[in-house]
């Protein structure tokens, strides 16, 4: 503001204009919310206070202009109303029930109430991984999502460390605990029944396993590592297939919240699991397996959901443990790791091959749970499969018309495998 003439600006000097709440819970965001507070000559529960109420009165003033879900068409450029009201809401939720009605605005009554709150809702000081054990930083990769798709994917962990795993349940637990000479029953591992965590590291030399468990559990336990069963997210999750790049990279560099990186071309074509959705700004979270090996967010219009077991996917049999693991040691883009013994001699279905590297994606079904790439030269088809192909027609020749209407039942549909593009 410049005066030309003399005397004393009217109005204050400074003025607090808070923003949203969104970040509250975290402590960086919080001491520098606090910090923009005091350069104006205000405290951080003041300042709180004040957007919660300025929060209250966009949420009215968008709920007049659009209604209560936002119907109305958005200006070109702005917020859709939908998503402007559902932050609203999601930032006023922040504070609960917020202060009692009878509270008057600008009292001390009321502002001791969000002092209260914040006493009452400290946020902790982030730990220094410099400053922390091995045994500290791997249970900080278990309660960080974020950190442990980062740490797997600069290889600073191998890709089936810190897997997800369910506890047993007591009647198995128990007997397997008090027959292990180094572990010891006690009573409040009953709590850990049917519970998942994360494996902070495994002890082949004695088969346990070192278990990580979230709040409100917040605790950690070694366990025989056969008492664990591993979950993998894709046993819920759908299986989707990223569009071409065409797609892709502009899908990507017209997102607000993406940035197109040259390494996304070698997702385009490949499929993955999506773990999570954001309806807010239409991505997902998906993981894709090794030898990718990433969890990355992408424009949820470039996915298509495939069906995990597509009929189109051939069945295969893993080979013996003793032709598996050369093979898988001596390929250059594959690696190694213990887990890939269970689908020894097992059944999976092939979700593509890649031709460049004569690799293909298996996938195989609970109890392994596992979608793995493997050399396709040592994967033999599976007979049954094959059998049951084979034996169809012959069976409608021989037997004429099938139970239940008249004429012969048609062949079963080729079966191709996916490559990519």
């Amino acid at each position: 503001i410049v005066q030309f003439i003399g005397g004393e600006a009217s109005g204050p000097h400074r003025e607090l204009l808070p923003g949203p709440l969104v970040g509250l819970d975290h402590f960086g965001f919080r001491k520098a919310y606090g910090v923009m507070a005091e350069r104006a000559g205000s405290t951080l529960a003041v300042a709180i206070e004040a957007r919660y109420d300025a929060a209250r009165r966009e949420r009215v003033a968008a709920m007049a202009r659009h209604g209560e879900n936002g119907a109305a068409a958005s200006v070109e450029g702005a917020t859709a109303p939908g998503a402007l009201l559902g932050e609203l809401r999601a930032e006023i939720a922040l504070l609960g029930e917020g202060p009692p009605a009878e509270l008057q605005p600008g009292s001390p009554e009321r502002s001791k109430w969000f002092e209260d709150w914040l006493a009452a809702h400290e946020v902790p000081l982030p730990p220094n991984p410099a400053e922390m054990s091995s045994a500290g930083l791997l249970s900080l990769l278990a309660n960080d999502p974020d950190m442990l798709a980062a740490a797997r994917r600069q290889r600073i962990i191998a890709p089936d460390a810190m897997r997800e795993v369910e506890v047993a349940p007591l009647e198995e637990l128990r007997p397997a605990v008090e027959s292990h000479p180094a572990l010891k029953w006690m009573d409040k591992l009953k709590a850990l029944c049917g519970k998942r965590g994360r494996v902070l590291q495994d002890d082949t030399s004695d088969g346990t396993s070192q278990v990580s468990f979230p709040r409100p559990m917040a605790a950690t336990a070694w366990l025989p590592t056969d008492a664990l069963r591993d979950v993998e997210e894709a046993a819920s999750a759908p299986l989707v297939v990223v569009a071409a790049e065409d797609q892709l990279r502009p899908a990507v560099e017209a997102h607000a919240e993406l940035n197109w990186y040259e390494q996304m071309s070698d997702f385009c074509g490949q499929r993955g699991v999506a773990l999570r959705v954001d309806e807010m700004d239409g991505t997902t979270q998906v993981r894709f397996p090794p030898p990718l090996d990433v969890t990355v967010w992408l424009p949820s219009s470039c996915l298509s959901e495939v069906e995990a077991d597509d009929a189109d996917a051939r069945r295969v049999v893993a080979p013996a443990l003793e032709q598996l693991r050369p093979a898988i040691e001596e390929h250059p883009a594959l690696k190694w790791h213990d887990r890939l013994a269970d689908v020894c001699g097992k059944v999976g279905r092939v979700l593509q091959d890649d031709a460049s590297d004569g690799t293909s994606q298996v996938r195989f079904p609970a109890p392994q749970r596992l979608t793995v790439w493997l050399p396709t030269e040592i994967l033999r088809p599976d007979e049954g499969a094959e059998e049951a192909e084979a034996k169809a027609p012959a069976d409608a020749e021989a037997g004429g018309a099938p139970a239940g209407g008249a004429g012969a039942a048609p062949p079963p549909p080729p079966r191709i495998s996916p490559t990519k593009e």
